[in-house]
This record gives structure tokens, C-alpha cells and sequence, in this order.
């Protein structure tokens, strides 16, 4: 069997929508010495193997973390996305993940907004409007948390007096409205730092340039 029929049947696993036969044929495949690369997450599940409860536990913590760099790939099924969103909405997540639990969380409330119309964005008068995809809000929300993290290290580090740094505190959202306002505010905040550092960075260059020519 080649990849494409077996991700089309791990797609059926995952909803619970295989036959027998598919799935001995899916535990033949992963029984066999070579798998493909993407697969190797989904081993566990078919492969007989002798372990205690910690053991599960690890395997489990495995394939979600696999499942998660798929989704940030853009790469993920959907129900591949509803197994990470049932594994953190539960309480026990491994210590490796709970970094990850108030993002999904609140791409789990934000789902659940409902307009009455599209959000439309406008790029000009002249211009069509474009629907902002859900696809384009998880994406750009996650790189919110990474950039806003690394500008308040980077302040952090600067600063010139010695006192403890103070810890940053999550404010996790109590519904979808807030949760989208949040996420919005965001990316206002690390849009309006681009444009300064890139009028600063611009600014740099300019005086560089005119020294070089005074210097001619």
C-alpha cells in the first residue's frame, strides 16, 4: 500500500469509521520493518507490545506532540485536530505539553464564534475583499505567542537594574468573544513593534548610505 492509502485510512481510523480487514491491513503495514516518516506516530496503535500504565502514558504523550507539529505544518487532518483538542481539554497532560494548553483551549473558544456575516478585510478601495480564514487566525495567533514571548525576553534581559524579573501572567479567555478580542489585541500590538523596528531598521541604513557618500 502506498502513503496516500494509508492516510486515508488512518483518516477513517481516527473517526472510528474502519472495517476489520482495513484495520488488519493498517497492523500489517506498521508490522513491517520500513514505514514512511509521517506514520511512525500512529505505531503504537497497532503494533502488539507488553507495557505498564507509565508506559501508555509516554506513547500517548508522543503522539500528540507528533500531531502537533503536524497541525502547525498545516498539514493535519481534521481528526487529527479533534484528538488534540480532546487530549487538552482534559485535566491529566504531560508535563512536556502544558505549554500548549491555554493556546489550544483558546483556539477551542474561538471556534466557537459565530458571526452573523464574513469578516471581510479590505486591502484597498479598488480592491476585493478577502475572508480571513480560520487557518490564517491559528496561525498567526500562534506566531503571536512566540514573537510577544521573545520581545518580552529581549526587554527583560535589557533592563539595567537587577531586580527579579517578573513572571508573565496568562489571562486565559472565558468565551469566544473574548478569546478572539484577545488574539486580535495581539497581533495590533506585535504589528504596531514591526512597523516601528522596521522605520528604525530603515532609518539606519539611510544614515549609513550618507555617510558612505559623504565619505566619496
Amino acid at each position: 500500500m502506498n502513503k496516500l492509502d494509508i492516510d486515508q485510512l488512518l483518516e477513517k481510523f481516527w473517526s472510528a469509521g474502519t472495517t476489520e480487514q482495513e484495520e488488519k491491513e493498517l497492523k500489517a503495514y506498521f508490522e513491517q520493518a520500513e514505514i514512511d516518516e509521517s506514520h511512525t506516530y500512529a505505531a503504537p496503535f497497532f503494533v502488539d507490545f507488553v507495557q505498564d500504565n507509565s508506559g501508555t502514558e509516554d506513547i500517548t504523550h508522543l503522539i500528540i506532540q507528533k500531531l502537533i507539529g503536524k497541525y502547525f505544518d498545516a498539514t493535519s487532518s481534521q481528526e487529527e485536530e479533534q484528538l488534540i483538542h480532546e487530549y487538552f481539554a482534559q485535566d491529566a497532560i504531560h508535563d512536556d505539553l502544558k505549554c500548549y494548553k491555554c493556546l489550544f483551549r483558546s483556539f477551542q473558544l474561538m471556534g466557537q464564534v459565530q458571526f452573523n456575516k464574513p469578516l471581510m478585510l479590505k486591502q484597498s478601495p479598488a480592491s476585493e475583499s478577502r475572508i480571513i480564514s480560520l487557518t490564517w487566525i491559528r496561525v498567526a495567533a500562534a506566531a503571536v505567542i512566540f514573537v510577544v514571548g521573545g520581545l518580552f525576553l529581549f526587554k527583560s534581559l535589557n533592563q539595567e537594574q537587577s531586580a527579579p524579573m517578573a513572571k508573565a501572567r496568562y489571562i486565559e479567555p472565558e468565551n469566544p468573544e473574548e478569546a478572539l478580542e484577545m488574539t486580535l489585541q495581539a497581533l495590533a500590538m506585535v504589528s504596531r513593534k514591526y512597523k516601528k523596528g522596521e522605520e528604525q531598521l530603515l532609518q539606519g541604513m539611510k544614515t549609513m548610505n550618507n555617510a558612505k557618500g559623504a565619505g566619496n
